[in-house]
């Protein structure tokens, strides 16, 4: 008596083999991931990536002074029960008397390393100044007297912890 039935293993090769050449049927081009993505330094921040909705709750806040001349500011980022000390070097107040306090709101922020880095302007105007980081970080920077403009360096505003 002759067996006509495949060994287990030529049933699967046979199935892998069918499944192959049904897979390469539709002459689809296989999708390859994307590169990876190195953001340019130099680049200006988009402000569709940056926009605050009206009545969102920031994730932090902070409070720094500005010394007449200076282009460094100095203070505290609060969020939830903690608080940090932070620098912002590249902010000034161009035409100011004296010290200058400047507030502000943090958004986007989901670590407290998400703040640092270097932040491009996305949006000036109304006394404020609106900047954008690469970790899609937000902040919103106005003087804490109205009508005291802020300047931003060409290079941005990089936000450090300080000790």
């Amino acid at each position: 008596m002759h067996d006509v039935t495949m060994p287990r293993r030529g049933l699967w090769l046979a199935g892998l083999a069918a499944l192959a050449a049904g897979a390469c049927y539709d002459n689809q081009p296989l999708e390859l991931p994307p590169p990876y993505y190195r953001p340019n330094p130099d680049a200006v921040a988009q402000p569709g990536l940056y926009q605050i909705p009206d009545g969102a709750t920031p994730d932090g806040t902070f409070r720094a002074t500005i010394a007449r001349g200076a282009s460094v500011a100095r203070g505290t980022l609060s969020t939830n029960t903690l608080t940090y000390p932070i620098t912002l070097q590249g902010l000034s107040a161009p035409y100011a008397r004296g010290t200058v306090v400047v507030t502000g709101q943090v958004f986007g922020l989901g670590t407290t390393q998400q703040i640092l880095g270097t932040y491009k302007p996305v949006q000036t105007g109304g006394g404020e100044v609106q900047l954008g980081n690469d970790n899609l970080v937000a902040m919103r920077i106005a003087p804490a007297v109205a009508g005291e403009p802020l300047g931003v360096a060409d290079a941005g505003v990089t936000v450090t912890l300080s000790r």
